[in-house]
């Protein structure tokens, strides 16, 4: 808990679910899914861009994700997307999550230092999920889905 409470980064998302373009603010935040068998289970977190309001990347594992994963993950898409520089910090990418253990750690925040010109890092308030409201509604659809059924299927399968 004390590693959270001093984890201050800025809500630069406050309300701005409507993006004109692409690139300009992604969310994130992870979820597991847990299945009948216990041994099955699934760690999710994908990262949606607003303005498309589709999944631009993800990580899915079957242990806890940590900030490897997920620092390595986001470094890969900064720089497979090609961000263009931006000296006005109000044009850089903004990449907002909450404040769970994974993004309030040193690993995950020195992102904003490896790429200064390209994004900002902006997080919820501590316990307040309306924040980042299209990431938990992504995760909430997801968990609705019939995931017993998806294991079963070859489709499914051919993710792993």
């Amino acid at each position: 808990m004390k590693r959270k409470e001093k984890c201050i980064v800025p809500n630069l998302l406050v309300g701005r679910f409507n993006v004109s373009s692409v690139n300009k603010l992604w969310c994130l935040d992870g979820f597991k899914l847990s299945f009948k068998n216990p041994k099955h289970k699934l760690s999710l977190l994908p990262v949606i861009d607003l303005a498309s309001r589709k999944i631009i990347n993800s990580v899915i594992t079957t242990n806890q994700f940590n900030s490897s994963h997920v620092t390595r993950m986001m470094r890969h898409l900064i720089i497979k997307t090609q961000l263009a520089d931006f000296e006005n910090k109000e044009s850089r990418l903004i990449i907002h999550t909450d404040r769970d253990n994974h993004f309030c750690c040193k690993k995950w925040l020195s992102l904003e230092d490896a790429f200064p010109l390209k994004i900002q890092m902006s997080m919820s308030e501590s316990h307040s999920p309306k924040q980042n409201a299209v990431s938990e509604r992504l995760n909430r659809t997801i968990k609705y889905i019939q995931v017993e059924e998806l294991l079963e299927s070859n489709e499914f399968i051919q993710l792993f």
